[in-house]
């Protein structure tokens, strides 16, 4: 039986007995892909799935053993398993990010994918670490309330790059300090701190073409 490439779903060949077998195949493969949601991702099947539940499988245990990647879908009565294509996009719910299929290196987040559009804006929480998550979108804020060191969380995947903006504003007491991982080298006229005033404000861009392994820094503060 023939079937179609990108899919992987078979042609009702001539003369079909049961064509509902292959019509109702073709009616999940739709729940699955056509608008590709899962609620979560997990190693463990849900003990009451409701019909129609659907997961990305990350490393299968139990009725999912073996099935590394793949979505599981809930009928009602089995788990049906569906294979992701190269580029497959996905939204997860419990995490609120997009996420993209390669063979190479399976799901990862897509860089940006928080919120609706690239140009989300997020503010972080202050603490000792400042994490820029790369999945929540491509510019941020932060009121420094601590020392703090910079840290990336969710880079785009091998091959890709990123560029992210950070709004920093000193708090009310000021002198607080933020110190760059060491993959940041900061460009050429960039000043070597963010400012230390009570209420200033330090505009931090960074950039990086591949996937956060090396990431140029400008540093400037804002004119008044």
């Amino acid at each position: 039986m023939s079937v179609e490439p990108r899919t992987n779903l078979s042609f009702w060949p001539p003369g079909a007995m049961q064509p509902d077998l292959v019509f109702n195949a073709m009616i999940f493969w739709l729940a699955v892909w056509a608008q590709g949601v899962v609620l979560s991702q997990e190693n463990d099947p849900p003990g009451s799935p409701d019909p129609g539940d659907t997961y990305l499988v990350q490393t299968g245990t139990g009725a999912w053993a073996g099935q590394d990647d793949n979505i599981a879908y809930w009928d009602g009565f089995q788990w049906k398993f569906f294979v992701p294509g190269e580029g497959y996009f996905v939204r997860d719910l419990d995490a609120d990010v997009w996420l993209t299929y390669s063979t190479g290196s399976g799901w990862t987040v897509w860089a940006g994918s928080g919120g609706d559009l690239r140009n989300t804006t997020t503010a972080i929480t202050s603490g000792t670490t400042v994490t820029i998550d790369l999945s929540q979108g491509d510019y941020f804020t932060l009121t420094l309330a601590h020392n703090a060191t910079v840290a990336f969380s969710n880079p785009p995947g091998s091959g890709k790059g990123f560029s992210v903006r950070l709004r920093v504003t000193q708090d009310g007491t000021g002198g607080r300090s933020l110190t760059q991982p060491a993959a940041v080298k900061l460009t050429d006229g960039s000043d070597l701190a963010i400012q230390s005033g009570a209420g200033v404000v330090t505009l931090v861009h960074y950039t990086s073409d591949n996937n956060g392994t090396s990431i140029d820094a400008t540093i400037k503060a804002r004119g008044v």
